[in-house]
């Protein structure tokens, strides 16, 4: 079946319709995201980086701190990064029950505590022999 001049014309016409409906989609979702992007631009520059210390001073921090909540909102895992080390937590389901890797300047520990409040520290020690450093 042969078409004629007006059904392909109908066909390029609506082409072109659903074309320009995508165009028109693009560019809306464009702008949105331009306003999105210089909301979050703007409101992170209107932010104040002061923190009120234990002191009651105030100051900028020098350590990032990140946890990780459970569903009764406390938190379960803490990491945490410092000028000389950094450090993480990972709770366990009762209070004082928790596992702490720490590594501050030159030293390293591993604290594990049981729900009874029994703490175990895990600090390597250096032997020397023979001229040989090695961790034990």
């Amino acid at each position: 079946m042969v078409r004629t001049s007006k059904a392909a014309f109908l066909d390029a016409k609506r082409t072109r319709r659903n074309f320009m409906k995508t165009q028109r989609s693009v560019v809306g979702l464009t702008v949105l995201n331009l306003f999105v992007l210089m909301s979050v631009v703007f409101w992170a520059n209107s932010a104040d980086s002061t923190v009120r210390i234990m002191e009651g001073t105030v100051g900028f921090p020098k350590t990032v701190l990140f946890r990780l909540n459970d569903s009764k909102g406390a938190p379960n895992v803490k990491i945490a990064a410092t000028e000389d080390g950094s450090g993480a937590s990972l709770g366990g389901e009762s209070d004082p029950t928790h596992v702490q890797i720490m590594a501050r300047g030159a030293k390293t520990s591993l604290t594990l505590v049981n729900k009874g409040g029994q703490m175990h520290v895990i600090k390597p020690e250096w032997i020397v022999r023979d001229n040989i450093s090695r961790l034990t």
